[in-house]
């Protein structure tokens, strides 16, 4: 029966569209694995970049603090030579300012030296990761195209048997059935037993409906979506 022959054209045209979301699907694989190891990489070169002014700002602080103690230890050869009571007054006030503010630096020192070091820890992690991913990279290109390929022959099996089958069905049946394609990417032939599209869900009118049941086994365009049904109950 032709329709028959349409139902076996709709399951291959079904096989392939599952083939090729497949396939994009495997591809799909390679192209998250780079985009995430590329975000790594870009984070990694932040990270690379924040340690690195870190480490001038440390060398930066470390110089200042140390300026400061040569100073602090200056004033305080000084004190002990001065004899003018103002001038020591004047000694003492700036060797306890500095006193505070090499508190103050050695403290910001350390903030520094725990940020170096969590970035040190980040870097490591992230290094390790990419050095990892670098192996299932190679691992996945293999996989993924062997996959692909096995789809790809799956799919020229497919279209072979296809075009045997196109062959075999009614022109105008044929030209209905593409039309139909044209519109929808997923399903477009079904066989119904109750006054209900599978496609769209809604009903035909009642006259339709009596008349699609006087003919089972006939092809029938939905009158509301267009896709095709063939009615596979009993006869009215």
């Amino acid at each position: 029966m032709a329709q028959e022959k349409l139902f076996e054209l709709h399951s291959l045209d079904l096989t392939l569209l599952d083939l090729d979301r497949q396939t994009a699907a495997q591809k799909k694989r390679l192209v998250t694995h780079r985009e995430n190891t590329l975000l790594r990489q870009k984070r990694r070169d932040q990270l690379k970049d924040q340690h690195k002014t870190l480490q001038v700002e440390v060398k930066q602080l470390e110089l200042s603090i140390e300026q400061a103690k040569q100073r602090k230890s200056a004033l305080g050869h000084k004190v002990e030579r001065v004899i003018n009571v103002r001038e020591l007054e004047a000694l003492t006030k700036e060797i306890t300012g500095l006193g505070v503010e090499i508190e103050a630096r050695e403290e910001t020192l350390l903030g520094l030296y725990e940020r170096s070091e969590k970035l040190d820890q980040e870097l490591a992690s992230l290094e390790a990761d990419l050095q990892r991913r670098g192996g299932e990279l190679s691992r996945l290109e293999v996989d993924v195209a062997a996959q692909v390929k096995l789809l790809a022959e799956t799919a020229a099996t497919a279209r072979q048997a296809r075009t045997l089958v196109e062959a075999q069905v009614e022109p105008a049946l044929l030209a209905r059935y593409s039309r139909a394609r044209t519109k929808y990417e997923g399903a477009v032939l079904f066989a119904i037993r109750d006054n209900s599209c599978e496609g769209c869900g809604l009903s035909a009118p009642g006259y339709e409906w009596n008349r699609i049941r006087q003919n089972p086994g006939n092809v029938y365009d939905c009158s509301n979506c267009g896709r095709l049904l063939v009615y596979v109950g009993e006869a009215l």
